[in-house]
C-alpha cells in the first residue's frame, strides 16, 4: 500500500519550536476527494523551499490558514498560490514573487497566528494573508500540540505549554505512524471516529441519506447572529500588522459585522470571497463539489482558479 502510495505514511512531527507540525523533505501523496501529491521542504510549509533570507526585487506572500490553504488534495500546479503567483509575475516581468503555502489542518485564528510569530516571521514575508471562516473566530484547542495563542494579564502570549501527557504520548508513537502505513491509517480511523459516528464511517452516503442532519460539520457556523467576539480574537485583531497582514473571507458565508467592522477600525486590509464562492454556489457549481469522485470536501480545481486569480487581482493595487 506504501509503495502504491494508496496510503502514506504521517506527515506531521513535533518541534520544540512550533509544536506539531509538517515533516522535513517527504514527499505526500493524498487520496481524498481529490488526488494530490506534495512536496514538504526542508523549511517545514509545502511547495518550493524558498530560504528565510528574502532575495531582492522579491514580493514574498505567506499564506496562512486550516486545510482549504494547506490544500493537500490538489497538484501544485493547480493551486490557487500557485495560479496567484503566475498571473503577477506575468503582469510584472520585472519582479519576482514567491507565495509560500504555511495552510496546517484545523487552524484557527489564535493557532494562524501563534504560527506567524512563531515560524512565518522568519521568512520575512511582504504580506500575511490569513485565510479565515466563522467557525475559526472562535479558538478552541481541542487539537492537541497546535501552536496557540492565549492572554494572560492582559497581554497576547504564543503559548507552546502543552500538556506533558500529549507529547509524551505523540513521541512515543510517532515512530509507528511515520514508518508504518497500517499504523497510521488505524491512528487516522481513530481520529475520525471521534468526530463520526461509525455507521457513518462505514455507510457513508447511505448513512447521509438516512440521516441527513446528523453529519453537520461543528466547525463550520451558518448563523452569524448573536456573534460574541472571542476576548482572543479581540486581542489578535488589536495586535494585527495593519501593514502586513490581509484578512481574507474563505467561505461563501459572511463574516460578522462586529468583526469585519473591527478590522476596519483598525486599518486591516479586508477581502471578502464570499459573494464570489457563493454565486458559484447558487449557480449549481458548488465550490466544493469534486465531480471526479461525487465528493463534497475542500475547494475544487475550478475554485481554486478563480480564487488565484480574485487573490492577483487584489495585489495588483497593493504592488503597484
Amino acid at each position: 500500500m506504501r509503495y502504491a502510495s494508496v496510503s502514506t505514511v504521517s506527515f506531521s512531527d513535533y518541534y520544540n519550536d512550533i509544536g506539531k507540525g509538517l515533516r522535513k523533505n517527504i514527499v505526500h501523496v493524498n487520496f481524498s476527494e481529490g488526488f494530490g501529491i506534495n512536496k514538504l521542504n526542508e523549511h517545514r510549509y509545502i511547495g518550493e523551499a524558498h530560504p528565510p533570507l528574502k532575495p531582492k526585487n522579491t514580493f514574498r506572500i505567506a499564506l496562512i490558514g486550516d486545510s482549504y490553504v494547506q490544500a493537500l488534495e490538489i497538484f501544485d500546479r493547480n493551486y490557487f498560490g500557485t495560479i496567484a503567483e503566475d498571473v503577477l509575475r506575468k503582469k510584472y516581468p520585472g519582479t519576482n514573487f514567491e507565495f509560500l503555502n504555511f495552510g496546517r489542518a484545523s487552524f484557527n485564528i489564535g493557532n494562524m497566528y501563534a504560527y506567524q510569530k512563531l515560524l512565518v516571521d522568519k521568512f520575512d514575508p511582504d504580506y500575511c494573508l490569513y485565510f479565515i471562516s466563522n467557525s475559526d473566530l472562535q479558538p478552541d484547542y481541542v487539537t492537541p500540540l497546535l501552536p496557540k495563542t492565549e492572554i494572560i494579564s492582559d497581554s497576547i502570549i504564543v503559548s507552546l505549554d502543552f500538556n506533558q501527557s500529549d507529547i509524551s504520548s505523540y513521541t512515543s508513537t510517532k515512530f509507528l505512524t511515520q514508518n508504518s502505513v497500517i499504523f497510521n491509517m488505524l491512528n487516522n480511523c481513530r481520529r475520525i471516529v471521534k468526530v463520526k459516528p461509525i455507521q457513518a464511517v462505514l455507510l457513508e452516503d447511505i448513512y447521509t441519506w438516512m440521516y441527513p442532519d446528523a453529519l453537520h460539520n461543528k466547525r463550520e457556523v451558518s448563523d452569524t447572529t448573536g456573534f460574541t467576539f472571542n476576548p482572543i480574537t479581540k486581542k489578535i485583531i488589536a495586535d494585527l500588522d495593519t501593514a502586513k497582514v490581509i484578512l481574507i473571507n474563505r467561505d461563501y458565508i459572511a463574516l460578522p459585522s462586529e468583526f469585519t467592522n473591527a478590522c476596519k477600525k483598525r486599518g486591516i486590509r479586508y477581502i471578502d470571497l464570499s459573494q464570489e464562492l457563493q454565486k458559484l454556489k447558487t449557480d449549481g457549481k458548488d465550490p466544493n463539489k469534486w465531480e471526479v469522485t461525487n465528493k463534497i470536501g475542500h475547494w475544487n480545481p475550478k475554485t481554486h482558479e478563480i480564487i488565484g486569480k480574485e487573490i492577483a487581482k487584489e495585489l495588483e493595487n497593493i504592488v503597484e
